[in-house]
């Protein structure tokens, strides 16, 4: 088993490039994956690499649960796993009893990044437990030289407050009112706009709140964002099950769909309704999936986000916006810095400086017994 791990930019994914081409050489046979949909749909544009999610390699379904596992293996010499920040305790142990003895794990992912959503913290007991063999990237070649993106995420990772100074690729605009932070998203929209960003495929809207949180939650700011940038018209909206979509519209699967193959978090965009067959057509990157009109309630708008739904994922630009009002339980390093890393080339925070100052002193540290288990099982290992 190896980690490798670095910060955003640090080389990771050049990285897994090499060792692909290496196996290759080698002629050894591998499989690469990632714990959803569009982290897998990355890794396999960046390689060129069949990449797919750890249900989908694993063979999951809800009434078997994995059916590749100790007892029927991968049979692969390598098993490589992308973003392993999001690998949650169960999944590890899927991947472990899955893999097969024979097979070598190697865990690709940034350690500052938000923990799973779901529980335990796998890549940080691995790292913590000294026990398997590590490989850090030190040094940041993603954003070009004097990036102020770059240098914001490194001042976060250190618990420091980074200046409110704007510069090409970044820009603060520092406001409470929440009428004013509207006002503000959408004149850094029209900025972009003008600048060629295309403002729904080359733009995300990250927030840390779904619900509750006023005017800056994820609910509204979708609604917002839908009658702003594809506004409702006889030709293009419909109803599915007393829902408005529109043709254009910007959406995300919520829960995965092994006969569709469609997973947690791909997001897409509406092309097409076909009453008559009560279907709706979604572009998944690329990939048309036919929708039932029966399996809609798992589509949802994608016009603005979450910031933990927002891993595994990059765009040109990034806006960010957040308020101590609903979101003061969420403030945290590891949300800032998740939030931060998501932007190539521009990001926007729209907030109080406040809330910066707040979330940088505050890591998240979920305790865990997985590092001394990991420990203990491999100096056992080692005295047999």
């Amino acid at each position: 088993m190896t980690v490798i791990t670095g910060a955003a930019g640090t080389g990771k994914s050049t990285l897994c490039i090499g060792l692909l081409k290496l196996l290759d050489k080698l002629g050894k046979t591998y499989a690469l994956c990632a714990p959803t949909g569009k982290a897998a749909n990355k890794i396999e544009n960046l390689t060129g690499k069949r990449a797919s999610t750890i249900h989908r390699l694993f063979k999951y379904s809800p009434a078997e649960g994995f059916r590749v596992n100790a007892e029927n293996p991968l049979e692969k010499d390598y098993l490589i796993v992308d973003e392993a920040s999001m690998v949650d305790i169960l999944l590890l142990q899927a991947l472990c009893e899955g893999a097969g003895k024979e097979c070598r794990i190697v865990f690709i992912g940034d350690p500052y990044q938000l923990p799973p959503v779901d529980a335990g913290n796998s890549l940080q007991a691995l790292i913590g437990s000294y026990s398997v063999s590590q490989i850090m990237l030190p040094e940041v070649f993603r954003q070009q030289k004097g990036s102020t993106i770059l240098k914001n995420a490194s001042m976060i990772n250190m618990e420091k407050v980074f200046p409110m100074s704007n510069a090409e690729d970044f820009e603060f605009i520092d406001t409470e009112d929440p009428e004013k932070m509207i006002k503000a998203l959408y004149s850094s929209i029209d900025k972009l706009k003008k600048a060629g960003y295309h403002p729904i495929k080359d733009i995300n809207i990250l927030t840390p709140l779904n619900k509750g949180g006023g005017d800056i939650s994820v609910s509204n700011l979708n609604i917002r964002l839908r009658d702003w940038l594809n506004p409702a018209s006889e030709d293009t909206s419909f109803i599915v099950h007393d829902r408005e979509f529109r043709i254009g519209d910007k959406v995300m699967q919520r829960k995965n769909d092994y006969d569709l193959d469609i997973y947690n978090g791909d997001i897409g965009i509406i092309t097409e309704d076909t009453q008559s067959e009560s279907r709706v057509t979604v572009d998944f990157d690329g990939k048309e999936k036919n929708i039932p009109y029966s399996k809609m309630d798992n589509i949802t708008l994608n016009y603005a986000m979450t910031v933990h739904k927002s891993q595994g994922s990059e765009s040109r630009a990034v806006i960010f916006l957040a308020t101590r009002s609903g979101c003061y339980f969420l403030l945290n390093k590891n949300l800032f810095y998740t939030a931060i890393t998501r932007a190539k080339e521009k990001l926007i925070m729209i907030m109080p400086y406040d809330v910066v100052k707040m979330a940088v002193g505050y890591n998240v540290r979920r305790q865990s017994y997985l590092a001394r288990r990991i420990q203990k099982l491999v100096v056992g290992r080692d005295k047999n």
